[in-house]
């Protein structure tokens, strides 16, 4: 095995294109009491756009841009730049983190046939409800050189609510809705959040973990002062504190809750003070015992997605925000609306990421599935509604990522067509072709909307010795020999899980000094003797 490192420098050379003529195809989209059919663009018929061979060629080992490199921490990041927002990996290069949700407990060699489909696809990371949280970490970036991004989640609320049951008075009316009730000023809440968080300390050095959400889809309303009012017991906390909040302001509670529809600025600024109280909270427990890893919020969805004042106090308090994204047939109708998000985010200048999103194909044989998504007509549909919804988003500049719900259709009988893989784990193809097809052209993408024009490279072959090896997985005779000086290696796939074998080498640059100090892109090539 000979093996060189390509060194490429930068000339300033630009080239132009025809300009495309401007195509569409149709996305139809419907829902109960909705039908749209709307035209789009998918990649290739963007306006002037060049599709690249081979748009992945510059993804480095955890998928970001291997052109654009900044600052290393050892964790992610995020970091605006040129007034775009990125996450920064742990080796410093910027890039998108494109996800896929719900994976389930697999054994290792499932979870491996699993990654190499979301791999092959483009994608970079792994999202929410995993059913085996580590799985990521144990399968696949611990025993890789290229890496896969994941989250932790730690449900805060949806525990203590449970917890706080044997302290105060629960009234049947909130045990049948319990979730709807977001009673943080227990003095409890406080302690509680520590321990729950003490956990946290042992993924404070975890080098690939994204970050952590700290619940899912709280109900963080205008309507929380009228159900305090309403429906808590006259000795709990949470009533008091409504009650303390409007007699600060000379108003009765029969004044309140006889006008409650004509007084938003009452409601919300309640809705803040509870926002506040919940954030400060578990920001401050997860960041006490782990300081590295972004804090990627409580997946807003629903009304709170629709709420100025929901979405500006929780940017105060996010690394990201992070947001289930469904009901609007674009993100630019809502979470990348200049308008909305996009004026709601200015004050605390703060990224976002799509934690769910998701279209069904319509069944004949399930017509009424679960789940919030758009039906489209078919597979293809599905794709065309990942593209649209993904391009929106990366003309937005505030968004470093998107993860897609979910990897496997919700099992029969209560099929849902949301999955990557069908319940038989078969893919399905026709959509996941447009997954592949944006997600390797991404950074492309981005130069295109940025107008970012990359000068042209020149590359030279350089044959450089490699001086030993850091890691050489043989079979037979000799594994324990370092062959870092020999030229050519046997190496042989029997026996090894999904047929290959990992090679780790090590070259001494110092006399290529002079060059390699320009280098913008370095590969390695490996030539194939016989077999």
């Amino acid at each position: 095995m000979r093996s060189f490192i390509k060194i490429s420098w930068t000339l300033f050379l630009l080239f132009y294109c025809n300009a495309i003529i401007a195509q569409t195809v149709n996305m139809h989209l419907w829902a109960t009491g909705e039908n749209h059919n709307k035209p789009v663009k998918t990649v290739p018929l963007l306006d002037n756009y060049l599709m690249k061979q081979n748009g992945d060629d510059i993804f480095n080992r955890y998928g970001h841009d291997s052109r654009l490199k900044t600052t290393a921490t050892g964790f992610f990041y995020t970091k605006k730049m040129n007034g775009r927002w990125w996450l920064i990996d742990p080796d410093g290069y910027a890039g998108i983190n494109m996800a896929v949700t719900s994976l389930p407990d697999l054994a290792e060699a499932d979870a491996n046939a699993a990654f190499e489909v979301i791999r092959k696809n483009g994608f970079n990371g792994t999202g929410n409800f995993l059913g085996k949280e580590n799985m990521t970490k144990v399968y696949f970036s611990d025993k890789r050189s290229d890496k896969l991004a994941y989250t932790r989640r730690r449900n805060f609320f949806q525990n203590y609510r449970i917890e706080r049951q044997k302290t105060y008075q629960t009234p049947t009316v909130v045990k049948n809705n319990p979730e709807n009730y977001v009673t943080v000023f227990d003095p409890e809440f406080e302690s509680f959040a520590d321990g729950f968080a003490a956990v946290f300390a042992n993924y404070k050095n975890e080098r690939d973990l994204l970050g952590y959400f700290s619940d899912n889809e709280i109900n963080f309303t205008e309507d929380q002062l009228k159900l305090f009012l309403s429906n808590l017991p006259a000795t709990d906390p949470n009533y008091l504190e409504a009650m303390s909040f409007i007699q600060s302001k000379g108003l009765t509670k029969e004044y309140v809750l006889n006008n409650y529809n004509s007084l938003p600025d009452l409601k919300n600024e309640f809705l803040t003070l509870i926002m506040e109280r919940y954030y400060s909270i578990v920001v401050g427990s997860i960041k006490k015992y782990d300081p590295n890893h972004l804090y990627l919020g409580t997946r807003l969805h629903g009304k709170s997605r629709d709420s100025e004042v929901c979405v500006t106090t929780a940017s105060k308090w996010c690394d990201i925000v992070s947001v289930n994204y469904y009901n609007y047939v674009f993100p630019s109708d809502q979470i990348c609306s200049p308008t909305k998000w996009g004026r709601w985010l200015q004050q605390y200048d703060k990224p976002c990421m799509i934690t769910e999103f998701y279209a069904k194909a319509y069944n004949t044989t399930y017509p009424d599935q679960s789940g919030a998504g758009f039906y489209t007509d078919d597979q293809a549909g599905r794709g065309i509604f990942y593209q649209s919804s993904c391009l929106d988003v990366l003309k937005s500049k505030y968004y470093v990522g998107w993860h897609y719900f979910r990897w496997q259709d919700d099992l029969p009988p209560k099929f849902s067509n949301k999955g990557m893989v069908d319940p038989g784990n078969k893919e399905y193809t026709e959509m996941t072709a447009y997954m592949e097809e944006l997600n390797r052209q991404v950074y492309h993408l981005i130069d295109y909307y940025d107008n970012k024009i990359y000068p042209a490279e020149e590359t030279v072959d350089i044959t450089i010795p490699v001086s030993q090896d850091t890691y050489v997985q043989l079979t037979g005779d000799g594994q324990s020999n370092v062959y870092g000086d020999n030229d050519q290696l046997s190496l042989s796939s029997a026996g090894t899980a999904n047929g290959w074998r990992d090679i780790l080498l090590q070259f001494d640059l110092g006399a290529y000094y002079n060059i390699i100090k320009n280098v913008v892109d370095a590969k390695v090539r490996i030539h194939y003797l016989s077999g």
